[in-house]
Parts: C-alpha cells; structure tokens; sequence
C-alpha cells in the first residue's frame, strides 16, 4: 500500500512535470516565435537602411566620376601643353648648344691667334736664333757663329760669324793666295 500511494503520488507528479514541461515548451516556442519575428523586423529594417544608404551612396558616385573625368583631361590637356614647350625646347637646345660651343671655339681661336708669334711679328718684332735655338739676349746672340731673323713677311739668315780674336792667335798674316 505504501507503494501503491508513493507510486500514485510518482504518477501524478510525474503527469505534472509532463504537464507542465509541455505548458513551458509551448510558452517557450511562443517566446521564440516572438523573438524570431523581432530579428526578422530587425534585420529588415537595417537591410532597409543599408539599402538607403547604398543608394545615396551609388547616387553621389556619378557626379563624382564625372567630377574626376573632368579634372582628368583638364590635367592632361595642360600636361600636354607642357610637353609640347618642352619637347621644343629640347628639340631646340642641341642647336643652341652649338652654335654656343662655335661663338666659344670662335672666340678662344681669335685669342690663340693674337697671343701666337705670328701676330707678334706682324706687329712689328722679330724673332732671333742663332745656331738654331731663339736668341734672347745680346751675350748669346754674341756667341752663336750664324744668325737667322724671323720677321712677318720670312727670314734673313746672317752668315757665319767671324770669331774675335785673342792675343793667343797672333799677328794676322793674310791669304797667301
């Protein structure tokens, strides 16, 4: 008997829990079905504003590239001019160049001319060897056995020079032809 009465007692708690297990999971699935259609409201309202703001964005982006496409050529058309005065330039240096690199040779050929003995000589001077060798001063000039004169229109060349005698030489005899 005791057991008969746990054994009721058991079955209708038992009966209770199932009872009231099937009650909570029905209220349980209500919530959830609740909380599902709340995510579902959430999730459409940001894909909706998402979408909105996808659309403001796509809205902006064609002025945008036309914005860009315009400064695009306005840069290089002013790039190409820019090109163009410098291919011209660079066109033109070489030429410029060298005709700066002739006026030069030109002008250090005028100077070479003038500083050469050539002008000298036709300035009036004259260029002195004696015994091959330029003669600068009057003790060589004294000492070299023939002369040659250097003047702008040719040379004159002095013979052999007679040497100065010494008394070691003696009297002079003379040819006996």
């Amino acid at each position: 008997m005791a057991t008969a009465r746990k054994r009721s007692q058991f079955e209708r708690a038992a009966r209770l829990r199932v009872d009231t297990l099937a009650t909570l999971l029905t209220g349980k699935a209500k919530d959830l079905t609740t909380a599902e259609q709340r995510l579902n409201d959430r999730a459409t309202r940001a894909h909706e504003r998402r979408q909105t703001a996808l659309d403001n964005w796509s809205s902006r982006l064609a002025p945008s590239l036309a914005r860009l496409l315009t400064t695009a050529i306005r840069d290089i058309t002013r790039d190409r001019d820019k090109l163009a005065a410098l291919t011209t330039r660079l066109h033109a240096t070489p030429t410029r160049r060298l005709s700066d690199l002739q006026s030069k040779l030109d002008q250090l050929d005028r100077t070479r001319q003038s500083l050469g003995h050539s002008q000298t000589l036709k300035r009036g001077f004259a260029i002195v060897r004696g015994d091959g060798h330029v003669v600068t001063t009057k003790a060589n000039a004294e000492r070299s056995t023939a002369l040659e004169i250097e003047f702008a229109d040719g040379k004159l060349t002095l013979g052999p020079r007679p040497t100065k005698k010494t008394k070691q030489d003696g009297p002079d005899q003379g040819s006996l032809f």
